[in-house]
């Protein structure tokens, strides 16, 4: 092999390693934004000493309006509230830059007026503002 041939191999090796390197980082930093979401889906907050899984859903006609559902709420129904009121203020801010509620079934209410579907407290509202 000529000393030619020899430094062409060597610079299409050195850009070949160096590629597969710059892939392999691309697909590790991918890996690490999936698992990322994974553990914000799975994320629990903790109010009052508990954790409780929030979950909030949107009306499709309308995306103001929403509805929070906290599991675990028997745990302390004070830690619940705080919890749905926490997850209900993230969205509207998120989605319409302002923090403020209009609740129907609101976190405010009597322990006795408050909506429970067996361990999960139910709150409902809209963003104001919209």
């Amino acid at each position: 092999m000529t000393i030619m041939a020899k430094t062409r191999f060597s610079t299409i090796a050195r850009k070949t390693a160096t590629t597969g390197v710059i892939l392999a980082l691309v697909a590790g930093l991918s890996a690490c934004g999936v698992s990322q979401k994974r553990a914000e889906k799975r994320e629990r907050l903790q109010f009052d000493g508990y954790r409780y899984k929030v979950r909030l859903n949107t009306e499709r006609d309308s995306v103001e309006k929403f509805s929070v559902e906290v599991g675990g709420a028997t745990q302390s129904l004070n830690g619940a509230r705080e919890a749905g009121t926490f997850k209900a203020t993230e969205y509207c801010l998120k989605q319409f830059g302002l923090s403020d509620v209009d609740w129907v079934n609101g976190p405010d209410a009597d322990d006795a007026a408050l909506v429970l579907d067996g361990d999960t407290l139910i709150l409902s509202g809209a963003c104001r503002g919209w």
